[in-house]
């Protein structure tokens, strides 16, 4: 069996991501034609990797999907970066269709406010032993419930597929320059996709958690945000790493409470509950860089500055700032639990209570 890669969603990420896996894919069949080798057996894989995207009009009034594919470039979401000719952008609703229908591994990096109609569109196909990759960071609604994970949603469908968790501490315009590491978080069982993104950029870890893994991606956004307006305000680097430690305690509380409420049995002693995770590429090495930079920190600084959350999402071009919408997911969550639930997450509830202008940026310092 020849397995065949397709990605959903174009953007900086999503581009960078299909970018390595090309390159990977053009050297390993220079080298050695279509078989890859592990401890499973043999797996075979198509060099070509798609990447669906919305098409959107460049400057000139023409096709970002051609454009890209004429010039091997995505000029607007990772700019300056070559992309290798056998990685191939598709757009209509055909393309999309034939690739649910023909990859064997599909790779989701979408912004998760539209993710929930992306995984319905799984059951209009037999996506039995399919291998379904989530990148993304966030939620998904569900009407008068909590909100859940992708990768839970997706199971949730029982279709017979398999299902994992991929993040890690990467800026996408900088995976192209050297070695990063990654976490891929599964559910017991081992996947071809282990292989197909161990590649000489990405070195891949894999534990079975892939929760708390996809958790790991979410919640650090929230964190991001509140470690940025820390800087717009202009507080002291003590200050930041008060509001960092905060953060990532708040993480691995949450991380535990959502397993147990899912059902999921684990550790009850909050220092033993995600260390296997947190000191993964997915944990604490993640959250050290989404503070330092991106959206989140960077849209943080200018709440700390006095800008509206519309202001500032005014300005980037049509992006969000992810980890306002974390925030109202697990504002929701939490209001479903008790208040004594609740005191135990100052900081998430904070961030979302100053996004929505509740509070003042000021008041982040309140919670240390």
């Amino acid at each position: 069996m020849k397995y065949r890669v397709g990605i959903i969603g174009g953007g900086n990420f999503g581009t960078a991501v299909g970018n390595i896996l090309s390159t990977s894919l053009l050297k390993r069949h220079s080298e050695c034609g279509d078989k890859i080798k592990n401890a499973d057996g043999t797996y075979e894989f198509d060099k070509e990797v798609k990447i669906w995207i919305y098409d959107e009009k460049t400057e000139l009034g023409g096709s970002l999907c051609q454009e890209i594919n004429e010039k091997h470039e995505n000029f607007k979401y990772l700019p300056g970066i070559p992309l290798k000719e056998n990685l191939k952008f598709v757009t209509t609703d055909e393309d999309y269709k034939k690739l649910l229908k023909e990859s064997d591994i599909l790779v989701y990096v979408l912004p998760t406010f539209i993710a929930k109609k992306f995984a319905l569109d799984l059951k209009k196909y037999d996506i039995r032993n399919k291998e379904i990759i989530t990148l993304m960071k966030g939620f998904i609604a569900i009407e008068n419930k909590k909100p859940i994970l992708f990768s839970e949603f997706v199971d949730s469908l029982q279709l017979g597929h398999k299902v994992s968790a991929l993040m890690g501490a990467n800026i996408a315009n900088q995976m192209h320059k050297g070695p990063c590491e990654m976490t891929f978080g599964i559910k017991n069982n081992r996947m071809a996709a282990e292989d197909l993104f161990t590649t000489e950029i990405t070195k891949i870890s894999v534990i079975n958690d892939n929760i708390a893994v996809e958790l790991c991606g979410a919640l650090k956004n929230i964190v991001a945000i509140a470690f940025g307006i820390c800087d717009g305000l202009g507080l002291n680097v003590n200050t930041q790493m008060s509001i960092l430690r905060k953060g990532l305690l708040e993480m691995n509380e949450f991380t535990r409470l959502f397993k147990e409420r899912s059902g999921i049995k684990t550790e009850k002693s909050i220092t033993n509950v995600n260390d296997h995770v947190m000191f993964q590429s997915c944990g604490i090495p993640d959250l050290f860089v989404t503070c330092i930079s991106g959206r989140n920190s960077n849209g943080g600084k200018r709440i700390g500055q006095g800008e509206t959350v519309k202001q500032i999402e005014d300005t980037m071009n049509g992006q969000k700032i992810h980890g306002v919408c974390t925030a109202e997911f697990v504002y929701d969550y939490l209001m479903m639990e008790d208040i004594g639930i609740q005191k135990k997450f100052p900081l998430f509830l904070s961030v979302y209570e100053i996004a929505k202008e509740i509070k003042k940026p000021s008041e982040i310092q309140n919670i240390i």
